[in-house]
């Protein structure tokens, strides 16, 4: 059984395949018509660059990468020790900023900095659970 939902303003449907033992949440692409995300102003790239060097000390690898296939521009986030990014942020068309865990769906927060919070907290967590 597949649900289909997502975020038409990030331009990003995730359909959720029902298999045995849980789901499986599988994003697409939507049509062209819905890549209405807008791309980071100058200042969130500083803001991004500022804190992509604090976190370097803990391996993590970011990448704004201004060609995504669902996205105008996205910042993605691999952790130390893993080859596929994790996190992907980006600008929502109305204004907020998009996490999202990947593959998965996006939670949409008010500020750049609300969105990087949630990854750094995430990555402590992860921290704590390792010991």
């Amino acid at each position: 059984m597949r649900v289909t939902s997502g975020n038409v303003s990030a331009g990003i449907e995730t359909e959720t395949e029902v298999v045995p033992g849980g789901e499986r949440n599988v994003c697409k692409e939507m049509s062209p018509s819905y890549r209405t995300s807008p791309a980071f102003t100058l200042e969130e790239h500083a803001t991004i660059q500022h804190w992509s060097a604090q976190m370097r000390p803990r391996g993590l690898r970011t990448e704004v990468n201004w060609r995504h296939e669902f996205l105008e521009e996205a910042l993605q986030i691999t952790p130390r020790f893993e080859h596929e990014m994790r996190w992907l942020v980006f600008r929502a068309a109305d204004g907020g900023y998009g996490v999202m865990l990947w593959p998965g769906l996006a939670t949409i927060v008010p500020t750049l900095e609300a969105a990087l919070d949630m990854v750094a907290a995430e990555l402590d967590k992860a921290d704590r659970k390792r010991g």
